[in-house]
């Protein structure tokens, strides 16, 4: 071992005409694992979606953003909701800035932004809003229409004239397996400050 010959802080252990290296859980493909050469997991990027690779002796793993799962980050941790005519949803009119409403809220008052609301609209634009229908398609920063209590789950310009659907369904059960994921999603999603709201869905 005079000769140093374990790179990248491997420990050297001297044997009879020969020594070995400690590399620890340092990987060494590529290289000569005898001396502790550099792993090259992690070269290729195999880390999607913002992941980031760690090399170990003789694999990698990802370290995943918040959204995303799986060996290589490709799973969506949080995947779409299950939505469409099989669902029994209702869909809004084909159309431009088409509104449907007032839809009932059949628990009678669902409290939102410092109010109470027995009904709700929903526009092909993304929105939903519970004073009146509202169909404004550019978005602005909150609180841009202090007029009309919205939310906005999806926010834009979107013409369903000629392709797309825009879907809705009310789920006014607490105990509902869809307002208890939302719920456990907006938890998870949200962070400290909203992990123990409690949250009412529809």
């Amino acid at each position: 071992c005079q000769s140093n010959p374990c790179q990248n802080d491997g420990i050297c252990v001297d044997g009879f005409n020969s020594f070995t290296c400690n590399c620890g859980q340092r990987g060494f493909q590529g290289g000569n694992p005898a001396i502790c050469e550099p792993s090259m997991h992690c070269v290729s990027n195999p880390c999607h979606n913002g992941g980031t690779c760690h090399d170990h002796r003789n694999h990698f793993t990802c370290q995943c953003t918040a959204y995303f799962m799986g060996v290589t980050c490709n799973e969506v941790a949080y995947p779409l909701y299950s939505f469409g005519d099989s669902q029994l949803d209702v869909s809004v009119p084909q159309g431009d800035d088409n509104v449907v409403g007032p839809v009932p809220i059949d628990m009678k008052c669902f409290p939102y932004a410092a109010k109470r609301h027995s009904s709700f609209y929903v526009s092909t634009n993304g929105l939903i809003s519970f004073d009146r229908a509202f169909r404004i398609f550019w978005p602005r920063l909150f609180p841009g229409y202090t007029y009309v209590s919205i939310v906005a789950p999806y926010w834009s310009d979107a013409d369903t004239r000629q392709h797309g659907s825009v879907f809705y369904q009310v789920y006014d059960h607490p105990l509902s397996s869809y307002v208890q994921r939302a719920t456990q999603d907006v938890r998870d999603l949200g962070g400290p400050s909203v992990a123990t709201l409690p949250l009412h869905g529809f």
